[in-house]
């Protein structure tokens, strides 16, 4: 009973606040209960099953997004094997502390864990299913991504509970000492990162469910209907001077038999607009199709072209990869929503110091804001304004430090627009994190494995 209702307790907190959750402070807890059910006297058997049962209620809060849309066995394969690492995770920590110390296993769990979430990051889907997303609306307590990428955030949020855990199990007062301080400590750091930037970019982000249909339009007619439909409302933004006009991921389809024409309508649009306009387009050229984004530039120039890299897996079909970074004279680099989702890639992207990311999406309304946070987190990560359209989802304008600076819902059948002036500092490329790379990552690794192998070596402490 007592197993129960702490593999509840963890599972419910998991799906309030990590993946589609919003209540981040449940974040903190969600490991608690399981790891105080694991540092007590509780069968390793029935542990297991409850740290698994745990991670993998938290998991179900992504099935209302994707049911639907995704294929489902490799979707519930992800589940499983997710929960059992946690379970395992909860098992190695359970081992540490009987073996070595409570404050040794603290720590390997928080190594483990993070471990493992750095090497489900090589991926299809990157590391969108990381816990430390739970924290990107609160910028303040999300600032230790711009030292050590997401990996850190996500040590933290093993490492609290941990501590809590313990020190409800043992009434030891230091590994709650550790825990209060590394919290603290934690948002101190955001504190005191966080600074207002003078330099400001005008933004405008546009998204409209009414020319949905325009995504798979067969015909040049219903191509071209949505291209001047976005171009009327470029017109209509033009008066309040936005610098870049973001448009959504696939807003139309593009072929041989119209491209030059709708090419011709949106580089008129961003011309009159004096605005560098970069929209999404499904692009079907004689060697496959393509998901792109192409930035019309202010003064009629030829646009530039990216590839979209990152295919969504089990949905998209197409030619990926095809291009490259991608970063504007003016400083606007061009990411395509399932882009976002791998670290490695924006950071590898950051070099070339983009001062905003322009990012058409397409989300599927009920994950909007958990897909939102994974892009506002590579902003923390790699110290960059992120100005992301989403189709079914939302518009966003988020600054350096991930602070959003506005946002409006894009999952109506109405048009919606957004125009903001978003901070833009000094650019990608500045922060630790851009610099060093996913070192803690992999310190956190050695240190996981080495406390296990420790552990494993020597011979249970007598009772």
């Amino acid at each position: 009973m007592i197993a129960a209702l702490c593999a509840a307790l963890s599972g419910l907190a998991f799906f309030a606040s990590t993946g589609l959750g919003v209540i981040w402070p449940l974040a903190w807890l969600a490991s608690a209960p399981v790891l105080w059910l694991a540092f007590g006297e509780t069968r390793g058997r029935t542990v297991a099953t409850a740290a698994f049962a745990a991670f993998a209620i938290g998991n179900t809060n992504l099935l209302p997004a994707y049911y639907d849309v995704l294929p489902m066995v490799p979707f519930g394969i992800g589940i499983v094997v997710s929960a059992l690492a946690f379970a395992g995770c909860v098992l190695a920590a359970r081992l540490v502390q009987r073996r070595i110390s409570g404050i040794a296993a603290m720590i390997a769990f928080a190594a483990l864990w993070t471990g493992f979430e750095y090497l489900s990051a090589f991926g299809p889907n990157g590391s969108v299913a990381s816990i430390a997303y739970a924290l990107a609306g609160v910028p303040v307590m999300a600032q230790t991504a711009s030292l050590f990428g997401i990996w850190s955030v996500t040590f933290i949020l093993c490492f609290v509970p941990a501590g809590l855990a313990l020190f409800y199990r043992t009434h030891a007062a230091l590994p709650l000492l550790l825990s209060l301080c590394v919290f603290a400590g934690n948002a101190l750091y955001g504190h005191w990162h966080i600074r207002d930037s003078a330099k400001t970019m005008r933004v405008a982000l546009i998204a409209s469910e009414e020319m949905s249909d325009a995504a798979f339009a067969d015909n040049a007619k219903d191509a071209v209907a949505a291209v001047d439909d976005y171009a009327s409302l470029i017109g209509s933004l033009a008066e309040r001077n936005p610098e870049l006009v973001v448009l959504p991921e696939r807003f139309t389809v593009l072929k041989p038999q119209w491209r030059a024409l709708v090419l011709k309508k949106m580089s008129e649009a961003a011309k009159a607009a004096n605005a560098t306009v970069v929209a999404g387009f499904a692009d079907i050229t004689p060697n496959g199709k393509r998901n792109i984004a192409l930035a019309f530039p202010p003064d009629g120039d030829a646009p530039a072209t990216y590839v979209k890299r990152k295919l969504v897996l089990g949905l998209e079909d197409g030619v990926a990869a095809g291009t490259g970074p991608l970063v504007l004279k003016n400083g606007i680099g061009i990411e395509i929503c399932k882009d976002m989702d791998f670290e490695q890639m924006l950071r590898a992207d950051s070099t070339l110091q983009p001062r905003v990311l322009a990012v058409p999406a397409w989300d599927f309304e009920e994950d909007a804001y958990g897909h939102a946070r994974v892009a506002i987190m590579r902003g923390i990560e790699n110290g960059v304004a992120v100005a992301r359209s989403a189709r079914r989802g939302l518009l966003t304008l988020t600054d350096p430090y991930g602070r959003l600076v506005n946002r409006r819902a894009s999952m109506s059948d109405a048009t919606m627009t957004l125009v903001g002036d978003l901070p833009v500092g000094e650019g990608a490329g500045h922060t630790l994190y851009a610099r060093v790379g996913d070192v803690f990552a992999w310190i956190s690794l050695v240190i996981g494995a080495g406390f296990l192998a420790l552990a494993s070596a020597k011979r249970a402490k007598p009772a």
